[in-house]
């Protein structure tokens, strides 16, 4: 499953499970090339130990009867950016065990760009990332970079008017992430 979200270079992914008996929340660490995050229901009128689980980001419920909701906000207003809110509540006490926000921006690569997009003579330009085992390989031609393209692991001068389109890249050349333009 892993190998075949990097392949489609999707984003925006989240695991929503409800295999075991007890709410949880789990969190890899760039696994997507971002964060895996995993968002478990509980299962009601059953209640088992929760697993070890080191990837676990929230506490684990415990009460027998629980309820599930999420709640999905995929437009920014003043106060928020888009996110997904994911609660468990107990349904006997209506407490809430667990809250976690995930933001949508959080699913994605994300990139630091450093030098300015308007320039009369020319600009210093870098795109940095956080992810060392991929190269950022760009292009200015009307098209998708590929393999053959330089990497940006230094900053470049540009001295015309452009329009870049780069990717994330492995070292055996294949694209990691979506085209960004």
């Amino acid at each position: 499953l892993i190998t075949t979200i990097r392949e489609a270079r999707a984003e925006g992914v989240v695991f929503l499970t409800g295999d075991q008996h007890y709410g949880d929340v789990l969190r890899k660490k760039n696994l997507l090339g971002y964060d895996a995050i995993e968002l478990q229901f509980a299962g009601i009128n059953q209640i088992e130990g929760a697993e070890f689980n080191p990837l676990r980001v929230a506490p684990v419920i415990d009460s027998k009867h629980s309820v599930a909701f999420m709640d999905l906000m995929v437009q920014a207003d003043e106060e928020n950016e888009p996110y997904i809110d994911f609660m468990i509540y107990n349904a006997i006490q209506g407490e809430k065990e667990i809250h976690y926000r995930v933001r949508l921006d959080e699913l994605s690569y994300t990139f630091d760009h450093i030098g300015k997009n308007e320039f009369l003579d020319s600009t210093t330009y870098f795109i940095k990332h956080e992810y060392p085992n991929l190269l950022l390989r760009y292009t200015f031609e009307d098209r998708e970079p590929n393999a053959q393209d330089p990497s940006m692991d230094q900053p470049i001068i540009i001295d015309q008017t452009a329009t870049m389109s780069y990717a994330l890249f492995n070292n055996e050349g294949k694209a990691f992430s979506k085209t960004r333009t």
